[in-house]
């Protein structure tokens, strides 16, 4: 016999703008160690560092290319972004940066599972020995 009063609060989910989902979302995906992975409402802030320097880091790497293709020193390796290039720079840069943004938002989402924050930081050493030969081209053919 249920003693319950009043209107059943998880007939619907809590809206993600509210106090409440503030105050109780859920922090972590699992409860006890024998779960599996899942998914929760609020991130690490630790995922902020590497997030913020991969989204820099392509926005470095978007800048360096078109002014070393447009130095003459370097062409583009990808044969899709060659083409936005020579369709308009802006157009390549809009598409680098947001497809990086799309893929860093799926394996922040994804956070929890396992080696997801390992591959964040592959990506941040990745893009900083991108980075590093685009100083490189800069320092010898400029």
């Amino acid at each position: 016999m249920e003693n319950r009063e009043g209107i059943d609060r998880r007939r619907k989910p809590t809206n993600p703008l509210s106090l409440a989902s503030l105050r109780y979302a859920r922090r972590r995906s699992k409860r006890r160690d024998s779960d599996k992975s899942g998914y929760a409402d609020q991130y690490n802030p630790k995922l902020l560092l590497p997030v913020l320097a991969i989204m820099v880091l392509c926005s470095f790497d978007g800048v360096a290319t078109l002014l070393h293709i447009n130095k003459e020193v370097a062409s583009e390796a990808n044969p899709l972004m060659a083409y936005l290039i020579n369709l308009s720079p802006m157009k390549f840069f809009f598409i680098k940066y947001f497809s990086t943004f799309l893929g860093v938002l799926i394996l922040v989402v994804h956070h929890w599972f396992p080696r997801i924050r390992r591959v964040l930081w592959g990506i941040v050493i990745a893009y900083l020995i991108l980075g590093l030969f685009h100083v490189a081209i800069i320092y010898y053919h400029w």
